[in-house]
């Protein structure tokens, strides 16, 4: 088991970690909404040439990458950057460090585990908490208690279970064509 695990696990399995900073990021946020303002700017100016029958909307089937050209008008684009910079001054004051509710050593451990393939954290039988198993322990467990079980489960041929699988990839392929 690796070390400091159980003292980490010992949290629970609910355990809410209190974040030292916001994750959410200002930039990203006002980014999409100068987007989203020129955007509108710019359609409601340019609207699309009607060249014959339309019978959609242009405008709703842009990429998700296209970028509004920045607006003519100095004042919007004004309006814009004096808005964003009273909102990061006004956030600049109420964002201060919050102590963690982690120690030091249980954020290295779960940067280390969590994106590791050879453990799996699970909820213990009878409410006891959390436990760590080998991946491979698990998996093994699982089809021996229970995909072994011929009274919920009737093992397949190999032909049958091909006839099934064909059947399942059809009925996939025929909805996502649709």
């Amino acid at each position: 088991m690796p070390t400091g695990i159980t003292s980490l696990l010992g949290l629970g399995l609910k355990y809410c970690i209190q974040m030292p900073r916001p994750t959410n990021k200002l930039s990203k946020t006002t980014d999409r909404l100068k987007n989203d303002i020129r955007r509108i700017y710019h359609f409601k100016y340019n609207p699309p040439e009607n060249a014959g029958e339309i019978t959609y909307i242009p405008e709703l089937y842009l990429s998700a990458d296209w970028q509004a050209p920045v607006c003519p008008d100095p004042q919007v684009e004004k309006a814009l950057n004096s808005f964003v910079s009273s909102v990061a001054n006004e956030r600049g004051r109420y964002q201060q460090l919050k102590p963690s509710n982690l120690t030091p050593s249980h954020w290295k451990l779960i940067e280390k585990y969590k994106s590791n393939d050879q453990f799996i954290i699970i909820e213990a039988d009878k409410n006891l908490g959390g436990c760590i198993l080998l991946q491979d322990t698990y998996i093994s467990r699982g089809i021996s208690k229970h995909l072994s079980n011929r009274d919920v489960y009737q093992p397949l041929s190999k032909h049958e279970a091909t006839v099934r699988h064909k059947k399942l990839r059809n009925k996939v392929e025929s909805f996502t064509n649709k």
